[in-house]
């Protein structure tokens, strides 16, 4: 089994690829889009993850909704832990949830993006945030209804502990 930990291991060591708030996550012949990601600060405490996906392609890209990562908890894999020295992993929850039905079709150029809660997915994140820095770490497999899948991506984005209200007080 796959942990937290093993996932930040593996991209503090180079074995997944890191990029910070952007990835090309299509590289195939039939998919060219890409993937931006950044942390939106909500109303009190509350953190999100804005997810954009562009079709850079010539020719329609159709995915089901069940693989756009707001739309499905399981189509994005998240780890969060704390900058301190020995930080304890930020508790995850793991929601019980259908995969949602329908498609959504992207034309050449076209971009959708959409928000997952960090808070809803991590438990503990905004007592973590008030007293440390969180690195948020994130990977996605994007894939059409045909089931041609794209290259797996994934990058890390802070949540600064100047962020948390609690951090101010």
């Amino acid at each position: 089994m796959i942990t937290q930990r093993a996932v930040i291991a593996w991209c503090l060591a180079g074995a997944l690829s890191i990029g910070c708030n952007i990835a090309e996550c299509f590289q195939r012949e039939r998919l060219e889009a890409s993937v931006a990601v950044a942390v939106e600060y909500g109303r009190e405490g509350e953190y999100l993850l804005r997810i954009k996906v562009t079709n850079n392609g010539r020719s329609p890209l159709v995915m089901d909704n069940a693989k756009v990562p707001w739309k499905y908890s399981y189509s994005l894999i998240l780890a969060a832990e704390g900058t301190q020295t020995l930080s304890a992993e930020i508790d995850k929850r793991y929601p019980i949830e259908d995969a949602v039905s329908g498609t959504v079709t992207l034309a050449p150029g076209e971009s959708i993006s959409g928000l997952v809660s960090l808070n809803n997915r991590f438990r503990s994140l905004s007592e973590a945030a008030a007293k440390q820095d969180v690195i948020v770490f994130w990977s996605y497999q994007a894939a059409t209804v045909d089931g041609v899948k794209a290259e797996r991506c994934g990058g890390w984005v802070l949540i600064a502990r100047s962020h948390s209200s609690a951090a101010a007080q």
